[in-house]
């Protein structure tokens, strides 16, 4: 749904930052509910699915590796909020106002 890659002044120095929907209805997310509520997996509640914002580290096609800690999360919880939140995310790193990990 949103994807930057943001260039820096160093050589070869680039960041992702990534705004995607994750959906509370795969089987992992079914059963670590489970686990929380201690429920039955049959039994765990529906919950909405959330928007996540992820800043990594890349390279200039915007790849980086799928293990890689995110340096930046941010969630939202309705489509609009993550498209303003991923427009806003990226305006305040390359102005240098966000804190990364």
């Amino acid at each position: 749904m949103g994807r930057s890659i943001v260039a820096t002044y160093w050589p070869g120095e680039y960041y992702l930052v990534s705004t995607t929907q994750e959906d509370s209805a795969t089987p992992l997310r079914m059963f670590l509910r489970s686990v929380a509520l201690q429920v039955p997996f049959e039994n765990v509640p529906h919950e909405p699915d959330l928007f996540m914002t992820r800043i990594f580290n890349c390279n200039k096609q915007g790849s980086h590796k799928a293990s890689e800690k995110p340096l930046y999360e941010r969630q939202y919880s309705t489509f609009l909020e993550a498209l303003n939140g991923h427009n806003e995310t990226v305006d305040l790193f390359m102005k240098g106002h966000l804190k990364l990990d």
